[in-house]
């Protein structure tokens, strides 16, 4: 299964073209990513598939708000970025200049080399507003204009370039089905990163239903009779052997314990149905915060129901 996906441009376009968006996209903006001014939330997300286990990712600091960026452990280390760079040019000198992203990119690369000596694979993924007038018949606007919509260009649309320098390990690439009134065209990557997978853990032993008495029996007659010990080696293999027969001997008559479908062992089918409604409540409050912003009555009235459950 493809463990990394980009969908190039599309959060900046669902945070540009549609006001209410923009909470849903810092609902989702890790607290260390986020910048404090409200009017300007991030336009980059980075969402990993619940099958990489935490122990082999963990997204890194990037300190600009069109870049985001994670560390994946696979058999070698690779940092994905997903950027989006303003169609100005390199050599602007205004705000709106790329240098701040880049820099913050190099200076994120800097800081992780530094800290993993082993052999890393940089992938950068986003919408890099570099577009060649090959890739449509009219003549692209002036560095530093915006791009027209769909209404105001119905048969005209731009596509972002995606670039890699590992093509073997694209799995799908498409035009995503939705524009959000942009004359952008979304692009749908996937690359295939086979992230290390959590170690299997030994199966725990019901050491209460164990049946000692038959285990006691078992590992005297593995240990055998006593031999004369008269050196250090023999009394370092007199102590050594039994206890290594006695462990597997443990190890074999003891029953396993029953396979439980939960992390925490405490965790028990009825706490799970409880959880879900309320993360069900939950995501119903934050809905209406959203829509109809946190002071309204039916926002209020969703978080006395979740705070009661």
């Amino acid at each position: 299964m493809p463990l990394c996906c980009w969908l190039s441009h599309l959060a900046y376009l669902v945070k540009k073209h549609h006001g209410h968006c923009g909470s849903l996209i810092r609902r989702c903006e890790p607290s260390y990513m986020g910048h404090r001014d409200r009017r300007n939330p991030v336009s980059r997300l980075i969402y990993v598939n619940r099958s990489i286990s935490t122990s082999s990712h963990r997204q890194i600091p990037c300190d600009h708000r069109d870049v985001a960026a994670i560390k994946i452990w696979t058999s070698d280390s690779r940092i994905l970025f997903s950027v989006y760079i303003p169609s100005i040019p390199l050599c602007t000198d205004d705000e709106a200049s790329p240098e701040p992203a880049l820099t913050a990119i190099q200076n994120t690369i800097t800081t992780a080399l530094r800290e993993d000596q082993r052999s890393t694979t940089i992938v950068l993924g986003g919408d890099f507003n570099r577009h060649h007038p090959i890739e449509r018949s009219s003549q692209l606007p002036p560095a530093g204009n915006g791009d027209l919509l769909v209404s105001e260009r119905p048969r005209d649309s731009t596509i972002d370039q995606t670039v890699t320098d590992r093509p073997e390990m694209m799995v799908k690439c498409y035009l995503y089905h939705e524009n959000y009134g942009s004359d952008h065209r979304a692009t749908y990557s996937e690359r295939n990163l086979q992230a290390h997978s959590k170690p299997t853990t030994q199966t725990r032993k019901a050491y209460k239903r164990a049946d000692w008495k038959k285990i006691a029996e078992e590992a005297v007659r593995r240990v055998g009779l006593w031999k004369e010990i008269k050196t250090r080696p023999a009394l370092d293999e007199a102590v050594q052997t039994p206890t290594e027969l006695t462990a597997a001997t443990v190890k074999q008559f003891t029953p396993d314990t029953r396979p439980i479908p939960y992390s925490k062992r405490w965790f028990t089918p009825n706490l799970k149905v409880q959880q879900v409604k309320v993360n069900q409540l939950r995501r119903k409050w934050q809905e209406n915060c959203g829509v109809l912003r946190r002071d309204h009555p039916l926002s209020s009235a969703a978080f006395q129901e979740m705070q009661q459950r």
